[in-house]
Order: C-alpha cells, then structure tokens, then sequence
C-alpha cells in the first residue's frame, strides 16, 4: 500500500528556525504544505528542500510573493489531489476561521474536500466531521513559532489509499 507523510507549517512570521528543526526530526517526509504569514522564509526554506515538494498559500500578512515554480505568486488558496484524496489548502482569513468554523466547512463541501487544513489562527486543531454530509477533516497545524498557547506546533499529515492520518508535532 503507498503512503505519503506530509509536514504541515503555518504562521511563522519570519521565523525559519522552528521549521528547519522539524524538517530534520522527519527525513521520511516527502512533502511539505505551507498555510501562509510567513511565506518569505518557507519559499527559501523549500529551496533548500529541493527533494520534497512543496505546496504553500499565503497568508494576510505575507502580500504579494513569487513562488519557486515559474515565478507563479502564491495564491490565498489551493486544492490538491494525492493518493485520491482531494486537499484544501488555505490560510483561513478569507473564510473567517478566527470566527467559527462555519465559513472554512462550507468553503471546504463547495470544493469537495475531504480534508482542509488551514492556518490563521495560532491554535492545533483537527477534527473530524461525519454529519450526514460527506466526511470532512479540518486540520490546523498552529503555529511553528508564534502560538497563540503552548509550545510552537506543526502538523504531520500521513496519506494511505484507505485513510487520512493527523497529527501535530512538537520541538521539545
């Protein structure tokens, strides 16, 4: 059976540190999401990644920044499918997360996810919806240098043909 393990960061504000640390505790991941506001450091970061791919949004603090392919401008949002499951990406102000989740739920079963992790607010989270509807994760990986409680955080995303595995890391 394939499996893809993913490294979730967001909300590093111009902090590298907490993201090249947790990079070196998982050489078996093959790719890395970023979830915005910090998108100068991450795009430098996965140059220096070039073994893993990366996917990454900006966030309301990072403006208008190029990405590595092309000199394509990161977009607040992205979708993606890997191993038949369709990911959304996104920072998570567009759909007001630090309101409620209600906003990022019905941005998410519009697109079809099955899961969508975003950023924005600082805090882990993952949850898992089964409301008669089709199931939905929502993951947020916290943030890797600037968390609003608690130690800096990130997240681990491991993909099976079968099932979605979520998790968060710490640097202690």
């Amino acid at each position: 059976m394939e499996k893809m393990k993913i490294l979730v960061f967001s909300d590093s504000h111009g902090r590298d540190s907490g993201m090249r640390r947790a990079l070196s505790l998982h050489p078996d991941a093959e790719g890395v999401f970023f979830l915005g506001d910090g998108a100068r450091e991450a795009l430098a970061l996965a140059e220096g990644e070039p073994s893993r791919f990366f996917i990454g949004v900006k966030g309301n603090c990072d403006g208008a920044l190029f990405g590595l392919l092309g000199g394509t401008e990161l977009r607040e949002e992205e979708e993606i499918v890997l191993l038949g499951h369709r990911i959304l990406l996104l920072h998570g102000h567009t759909v007001g997360v630090k309101g409620g989740l209600g906003g990022l739920i019905a941005h998410a079963r519009r697109r079809d996810a099955e899961l969508a992790i975003f950023g924005h607010t600082h805090e882990p989270l993952e949850r898992y919806l089964s409301d008669g509807e089709s199931p939905l994760y929502l993951f947020n990986p916290g943030s890797i240098s600037r968390p609003r409680s608690g130690e800096p955080t990130y997240g681990v995303i491991t993909l099976t043909e079968s099932g979605i595995l979520l998790s968060h890391g710490t640097l202690l």
